[in-house]
Formats: C-alpha cells, sequence, structure tokens
C-alpha cells in the first residue's frame, strides 16, 4: 500500500518537471465510429507463455476482418499473479508485440483482487509501447465498506488516488482509460462525497475517461442509466457495455422458462446465443460507444463462433453502417426527466437513493414504476418490461445548472412516494412507441423492439 503512495509522489514530480514527450495519435471513438475491445483466445495450455499468449493473439488479429479491425483493440489482460511477476508477463507480452502495429487495451489494474500496477510502471508502459491506445481497470469498487455508519474511505485512500493520478496520466499521452465497474457502485461513487475528488478528476479529463457496466447482473439498468447520466451531464467523455453470454447462467436461466443451476449439458448460454445482440442494440439506444467482449471463446477465433457468426459480428456491422448508435441530442430529447441522486457520507443516506433505485433489496419505487420488475431477486431485469417510458438517466449531486434545466423535470429522492406515482408522473412526459409488455423504442431513423421476458 505504501509503495503505491510514494511512488504516486515521485512518479508525479518527474511527470510535473519533465513533462511527456510521446508522438501517438488519438483513438477515435464516437457514435460513428464505436470502439470494440476484444480478448484473445486463450492459448494452449502447454504454451502457457508470453509467447504462446501472443501467438494466439497475432493469429486472432489477423484472421478479424478489416472492418471490426478499423474499430477494435486487443485486450491484454492482469494476470492473477504477485505484482512481480504481471508486471514481467505483461512487459514481454508489449515487447513481442512492439513490431505488430496491433492496437492494444492493457488491463493495468483489478479493483476485485486489488492488484494495481504501480504509476511509473504504467508510465514506462505509455512511453514505450505506442500500440498502447487504452488502458483498463477492471472492477474498481467503492463498495468495500461493508458496517453501517460511515462510507467515508481512509484521510488518503491510495486506490482513489492511483486512479485519479492514472486518469490524469492517460489524458497526458492522449490514451482512453476503460474504468469497469459493476454493481451499485457507479452510484456509491457519485453519491459519497468522499469521492468528490475523483470526480472532479473524471470530469477534468473527460475526453480520455470512458465507464463501462457488466450486463447482466441484477443492478443492470441502474448501472447503465448511471453512466448514461454521468455522460450527458458531461463528467465522462463515452460509455459502454461489458458482454458475455454466461451471465444467462449466472442469473439462474438454465432454458425458456426454466430457472436453477445449468448443467453442463444444458446451458443457458448454449441456448441464447441471441442475447448478444439484445445487449449490444439495448446499449446503442442508450448511446454507449464502447463494447467490451470478456469471452474470447464465442468469438470469429474461439471454440463457440455461432455467437459471432449469428449475432455479434453482424450486429456490430448494423451498429455503424445503419447509425443505430443514438447521439447525445436524441438521447436527451428521448429522456425528458432524469433523477438526481442525493449525497450520502453514511449508509442512512445513502439508502434514501436506493428506495427509488434498489428494486431487489429495497422498495425499488422507480424502478417498479418506470422499468416494471417481475420478479426482483429471481429474474435480473435488463431491459424495461414496457415500452411506456425511456431510460431515466440518473445524474450526479455535481450536475451543474445548465445540465439540470436541460431537462423538463429531474426527481430526486424522497420526491414520489409510491411505485403507482411514478408511473403517473412520467405518463405527460413520454409518447408511447408501441403497446403491450415489449419494450419498444424509436431512436432516430430506426424502432428497437425487445422481448421483455429475459428467459422466454
Amino acid at each position: 500500500m505504501s509503495r503505491i503512495v510514494l511512488s504516486l509522489v515521485f512518479t508525479g514530480v518527474i511527470f510535473l518537471f519533465l513533462g511527456v514527450c510521446q508522438e501517438s495519435r488519438a483513438l477515435e471513438i464516437s457514435q460513428s465510429h464505436p470502439l470494440f475491445v476484444f480478448p484473445s483466445p486463450t492459448p494452449d495450455p502447454s504454451l502457457n507463455t508470453s509467447e504462446g499468449y501472443v501467438e494466439s493473439l497475432v493469429n486472432a488479429w489477423n484472421s478479424l476482418p478489416q472492418f471490426y479491425q478499423a474499430h477494435g483493440t486487443m485486450s491484454i489482460p492482469h494476470i492473477d499473479a504477485d505484482m512481480t511477476t504481471r508486471g514481467e508477463w505483461t512487459q514481454s507480452v508489449l515487447k513481442l508485440l512492439k513490431e505488430r502495429e496491433i492496437p492494444l487495451s492493457v488491463a493495468i489494474g483489478d479493483g476485485a483482487r486489488k492488484h494495481f500496477f504501480l504509476p511509473d510502471t504504467i508510465e514506462s508502459l505509455l512511453k514505450d509501447h505506442s500500440s498502447i491506445q487504452a488502458l483498463i481497470v477492471n472492477d474498481f469498487r467503492f463498495d468495500t465498506q461493508k458496517r453501517y455508519g460511515d462510507l467515508d474511505p481512509l484521510a488518503l485512500d491510495p486506490h482513489v488516488e492511483w486512479l485519479k493520478f492514472v486518469v490524469s496520466l492517460t489524458a497526458k499521452y492522449e490514451k482512453k482509460i476503460i474504468i469497469r465497474l459493476g454493481g451499485l457502485n457507479p452510484l456509491l461513487m457519485t453519491s459519497n462525497p468522499a469521492y468528490r475528488s475523483l470526480y472532479d478528476t473524471l470530469a477534468a479529463n473527460r475526453d480520455a475517461v470512458i465507464l463501462v457496466y457488466l450486463q447482466g447482473g441484477r443492478h443492470t439498468i441502474v448501472g447503465n442509466t448511471s453512466l448514461m447520466g454521468l455522460w450527458l451531464e458531461g463528467a465522462i467523455g463515452q460509455w459502454g457495455i461489458t458482454v458475455d453470454s454466461p451471465a444467462y447462467g449466472r442469473a439462474g436461466f438454465v432454458e425458456p422458462g426454466v430457472f436453477g443451476r445449468a448443467s453442463v449439458s444444458n446451458t443457458a448460454s448454449s441456448q441464447h446465443s441471441s442475447v448478444y445482440r439484445g445487449w449490444l442494440l439495448n446499449g446503442a439506444i442508450m448511446g454507449a460507444t464502447v463494447y467490451v467482449f470478456d469471452d474470447a471463446d464465442e468469438l470469429w477465433a474461439g471454440g463457440h463462433t455461432r455467437y459471432w457468426g449469428q449475432a455479434i459480428a453482424p450486429t456490430l456491422l448494423e451498429l455503424v453502417h445503419k447509425g443505430y448508435i443514438a447521439r447525445q441530442d436524441l438521447v436527451k430529447r428521448a429522456a425528458p426527466v432524469a433523477y438526481r441522486v442525493k449525497s450520502g457520507a453514511n449508509w442512512r443516506e445513502f439508502g434514501e437513493n436506493l428506495v427509488d433505485l434498489d428494486g431487489v433489496f429495497r422498495e425499488g419505487r422507480m424502478m417498479h414504476g418506470v422499468y416494471g420488475l417481475e420478479l426482483p431477486g429471481q429474474v435480473p431485469e435488463w431491459i424495461p418490461n414496457t415500452g411506456r417510458y425511456y431510460y431515466v438517466p440518473i445524474l450526479s449531486p455535481y450536475a451543474s445548472d445548465d445540465v439540470l434545466f436541460s431537462f423538463k423535470e429531474v426527481m430526486m429522492p424522497g420526491a414520489v412516494l409510491t411505485t403507482e406515482a411514478w408511473s403517473e408522473r412520467l405518463d405527460g412526459y413520454y409518447t408511447a412507441d408501441g403497446e403491450g409488455t415489449a419494450f419498444i423504442k424509436k431512436m432516430g431513423r430506426a424502432f428497437f423492439v425487445f422481448h421483455t421476458r429475459e428467459n422466454v
């Protein structure tokens, strides 16, 4: 822990006085040019070396059609090993790839394991390898405080200070940083005043910052709308989603209409390759421009290519060629109402937000009233169960007055007291694009239709 703090100080001094001397081309990301982040197929266990990994990555990249190469990077994982071994393995992989001219996204931290590269190591990677287009921080967490009482972190939280420094470093090198979040962490990050300095750092370097949310969990809608809100209020430049079909298995979906634990021969992922298409299109109508894939075995060079051929590849092609990804002005037009979380430095204050936003463990008034939750806690809701409304972006306590006044109404915790009242409150702001329980939404020139029974 102390090495991180000391390295922050030392590297910061060098960074301040020597500056950055690196010529590189900034990665282009927009609604018309989204970013796809692909993992490399896992090499044969007998080739469990950096050389074997690089061979697998190069072969996969060379077999990827040019369209996807033009929008893609290959991700280098943050391996589960001690700091020295992780650093040596990553350095070895990058050295072997140096002359290949393959755009890379390199993982530099894992919040779940609390494994993070030291700042001076990260700067060395950026200086020495121009092929690095983005850095990835996996599963960064703000929910480590489980006891009741104060939510405040340590006076100097080394991991948050590390993230702030790396965000600034990434921006100086004109690269991107992809920060992956899950659970209620987006809400915790924005609502806890102890993290205000992190929010300010993200906003100051917004063009470099991408937040992505893992699809398929019980708080998927809240996570997506939180990131969408940060994007609309100008705190981040882009946002995106992380997808993998095993989320069906984690959700307890065995086959249509059957819940439980999947067997080896009958798994949810073997039944639902089209779930990828649903996730990708759902991200598109919310303005997501970054799509991160976790399971290489389900892509073009993996062992289960039906996912790629039947759903992923054609949908990614449509996102670009048919212009399905919503521009920010279209998202704002579709979302006349927003929700602003309350700042909370303790669990009681934070819980006031959850009365509206957590439909699994709390009342979730807004979640039930706006989206409909059929079986909370049993069936994770990924898309609304009605086409009556659109997504309600969740804004931070720091959203500017200009942002707030751009919406017809901004709701606050406690403003609406029942699920029914939420539906009545929003009725006057929306014109439904369809009837029934399907989620139907017109965005731009296209109509999107989603069946809302996730496991049917």
